[in-house]
């Protein structure tokens, strides 16, 4: 029962994310690019207080969470709406990118802490290198990013929309993270997977930073064998270069293979 509500809270937040991706795609000036960082901002305030409580169960908790949100959305939104017929009249024409990626990311960081925290105890979580390891080493973490990243992929295909074909193993690659499982017919074979997806990646891309990535991601597999660290920090990389390329318009028909 557990399992199915923590599935359906992670679906939502994943449908939402994708969703606001989708919007920021179509954006044509600052009213709905302000909208964007509200809303990705409210997602992360929502799961820094759920966390909050996961810490320190209590009504007060709760109480000081409410507060918190309500805080976030009146200071943000009485500025915004005094400021719409301005915001609206100045076109946006990009430059965003990168920051609302990264956002999306913290979002996806933030969903992995949050559920794996619930799911496990707030006895893993006893230091910056527990909360890092365990906020990425999950379900959590992975399979809703890999949701995202596919459905962001798929609904620009299915609107014959321009894709990042070179970008695609990246979904693979989330699909099979080798840090996943503790069993040795998982680890091996999802390091095989990963080095033949980036592999690919590196022959598909005319885009340097792309090539780069991957060729930093096949070292960090590698290396899973000893450390998880530099696997879990390429991940992120490899996420904020993904929603940051496919939000990329301009670049679609420079790179597209």
């Amino acid at each position: 029962m557990e399992l199915l509500l923590f599935s359906s809270i992670a679906s939502v937040m994943v449908i939402g994310i994708v969703l606001i991706l989708y919007l920021f795609e179509r954006i044509k000036n600052y009213a709905g690019l302000f909208l964007v960082y509200f809303l990705l901002g409210m997602m992360i305030s929502m799961f820094l207080s759920a966390i909050y409580y996961l810490y320190y169960p209590s009504s007060i908790s709760i109480a000081i969470a409410f507060l918190t949100n309500s805080i976030y959305m009146v200071s943000l939104l009485v500025p915004f709406f005094l400021n719409a017929k301005r915001l609206a009249s100045k076109e946006y024409n990009g430059g965003h990118e990168i920051y609302v990626s990264t956002l999306a990311v913290v979002n996806e960081f933030l969903m992995g802490y949050a559920f794996n925290l619930a799911y496990l105890g707030k006895n893993y979580f006893e230091n910056g290198i527990d909360i890092f390891n365990y906020s990425i080493d999950s379900y959590w973490f992975f399979y809703p990013m890999m949701a995202e990243m596919l459905s962001l992929y798929i609904i620009n295909y299915m609107k014959n929309e321009s894709v990042r074909r070179d970008l695609f193993p990246l979904i693979g690659i989330a699909t099979f993270p080798p840090i996943l499982l503790n069993e040795t017919y998982w680890i091996y074979s999802t390091v095989i997977i990963s080095l033949g997806l980036c592999f690919i990646g590196v022959i598909s891309s005319k885009d340097k930073t792309i090539k780069i990535v991957y060729l930093a991601l096949a070292i960090g597999t590698v290396l899973t064998f000893y450390t998880s660290l530099l696997y879990e920090v390429l991940i992120l990389v490899g996420m904020v270069m993904y929603y940051q390329k496919v939000l990329l318009k301009k670049s679609y028909n420079a790179f597209n293979a």
